[in-house]
């Protein structure tokens, strides 16, 4: 998997499953190479998506000039030096000012709310903006100190925290965009009439316009006058002051109904497809890389670093306080779309090791006869005091106590009743041809068996009764031709393990039965199996 993923370009699930299929196979192979890739940290960082995203929270406010958005527009330098636009928008009446400016510093954005907005419309009670060095300045926190408003900001690189003003600066960039081509060469004087039509046009989410939930009133535009339309009758004071005061109940009231009636439905539009993960305090998350030096095609996406969820702030908004998980750096306050969970990845350092395989009883007793033999002419056991606990055998595959397919634990062979390293050396001759996978020496239930404490093996593995019938299975099986003949053996004798001096044993031990080697080869053969043996 390694080779294959790793080293191989990092291919995807598929095509990794298919040249690993293709070479090799084991018990439980296809969910080991799924773990394998999940846990990648090259694919995670670079082929995750990153338009996953959390449910849409609404904005509500319920007056005029409860909550006021700023955001800065920049456009073509035009004559005098203009090339910002500062966007204020209230967020009730959807009512926008445009204010040109040179230059984005603290001061002119301080100088252009208070002078061109405040004085004229009067003082909010928020104000919400980026976090632009130029609205987070001493400034415009004095200014807010003096006249008693307060501050909030969006998260970092998340403009849809500030999205009605990104929606008005569009529709001001599209208005703009239809002067004529000399008009655009100094589009300053333009700005204010355009921002004028646009705040006397019914808006889609309140159903009114923008200047009638301001001022009560409808706008008196220059073709009313050319033709006389909507002339404001004479009326008292008192009479005024009542109409106005209804037709103002009575506007804000549909305004309200209307604007819950469009938020309602563009969250449900948004959270259709939404694919956001639900993020708790205390997950560990990577940060999305949103800032890039030159050409990005094929960086990562996310950020090395791994981060752990402090807190969240406000359980209503899917934003997030995180710190590094070394300790190093500031805590970062950034909305959840910004954030992956990889609570998984670190803890799967090593690669998986495959399950044992779990042979039948007639597959099993097929292999206790037909290598007792072989391995009993290698060890004497003429003597009495000669044990089979002499041979080195590791431990890695003591743990190989034969089951059933049912998970049942049979009996051990009656000539190996009772004797534990007789039966390692029973199970040890499956390696020879390479069926049995390693076994996990951390299995919790051969623990004291692979440590080698032979006086606590648990005693299920011999509690089956002597009389008890074996069950057979009416299927022949038979190891293919491949496995058995002598270039496979050779190829392992040749792979240059270390622990592969039993399969040369073996190896001899074939050359002598099937007649290979005769004469002298034959004798210095038996020469080189009485020194193993020794």
């Amino acid at each position: 998997m390694d080779y294959l993923h790793n080293k191989f370009g990092h291919p995807g699930r598929e095509r990794t499953t298919s040249l690993i299929r293709d070479r090799f196979y084991w018990n439980g192979m296809f969910k080991d190479i799924e773990n394998w890739i999940k846990n990648c940290h090259r694919c995670v960082r670079r082929k995750t998506a990153t338009n996953q995203c959390a449910s849409l929270v609404n904005i509500e406010t319920t007056y005029p000039l409860e909550l006021v958005c700023m955001d800065f527009l920049t456009l073509e330098k035009c004559k005098g030096g203009y090339q910002h636009i500062l966007a204020v928008t209230d967020h009730f009446t959807r009512f926008a000012q445009a204010i040109p400016t040179r230059n984005m510093t603290a001061k002119t954005t301080a100088e252009a709310f208070f002078n061109n907005f405040i004085t004229f419309y009067g003082i909010p009670t928020r104000i919400h903006s980026d976090q632009g060095a130029n609205f987070e300045s001493n400034i415009i926190k004095e200014l807010c100190n003096i006249t008693g408003m307060t501050k909030s900001r969006t998260t970092p690189y998340h403009p849809m925290g500030n999205g009605m003003t990104e929606r008005f600066n569009r529709t001001l960039l599209d208005m703009l965009g239809t002067l004529e081509p000399d008009q655009k060469a100094n589009w300053k004087p333009h700005v204010a009439p355009l921002v004028h039509a646009y705040n006397c046009t019914r808006h889609e989410s309140t159903g009114h316009s923008p200047y009638l939930l301001m001022f009560g009133r409808e706008p008196r535009l220059p073709v009313d006058l050319a033709f006389g339309i909507n002339e404001q009758q004479q009326k008292g004071l008192t009479k005024y002051i009542d109409d106005l005061r209804e037709r103002m109940k009575t506007a804000y009231e549909r305004a309200t109904a209307s604007a819950q009636e469009a938020r309602s439905r563009q969250k449900e539009n948004y959270d259709y497809k939404v694919r956001g993960s639900n993020i708790k305090e205390g997950d560990r998350v990577l940060v999305k890389i949103v800032a890039f030096d030159g050409k990005h095609k094929i960086a990562d996406r996310w950020e090395d670093d791994t981060y752990i969820v402090i807190k969240q702030p406000n359980p209503m908004i899917p934003v997030y306080i995180v710190k590094r998980e070394n300790g190093e750096g500031k805590k970062r306050t950034l909305h959840s779309n910004l954030l992956l969970p990889i609570g998984h990845l670190d803890s799967y350092h090593s690669r998986p090791t495959p399950a044992p395989r779990r042979l039948g009883q007639s597959e099993r007793k097929s292999r206790q006869e037909t290598h007792t033999d072989r391995d009993t002419d290698i060890i004497d056991t003429d003597s009495e005091d000669d044990n089979v606990s002499e041979v080195p055998v590791p431990h890695t595959v003591e743990s190989n106590i034969p089951y059933d397919v049912d998970d049942t634990p049979t009996a051990l062979s009656n000539s190996h009743e009772g004797n534990v390293e007789d039966a390692q050396l029973v199970e040890l001759s499956d390696t020879e041809v390479g069926n049995q996978p390693p076994i996990d020496s951390r299995d919790s239930q051969n623990e004291n068996f692979v440590s080698g404490d032979t006086d606590s093996v648990p005693d299920r593995d011999v509690s089956m009764k002597d009389d008890e019938p074996p069950r057979h299975s009416t299927r022949q099986r038979s190891r293919p031709a491949w496995m058995t003949s002598g270039d496979f053996i050779v190829n392992k004798v040749q792979s240059g393990k270390k622990d592969d001096w039993r399969d040369k044993v073996l190896y001899l031990q074939s050359l002598i039965t099937t007649g290979t080697c005769k004469g002298f080869e034959q004798e210095v053969i038996h020469t080189i199996l009485g020194i193993i043996k020794e």
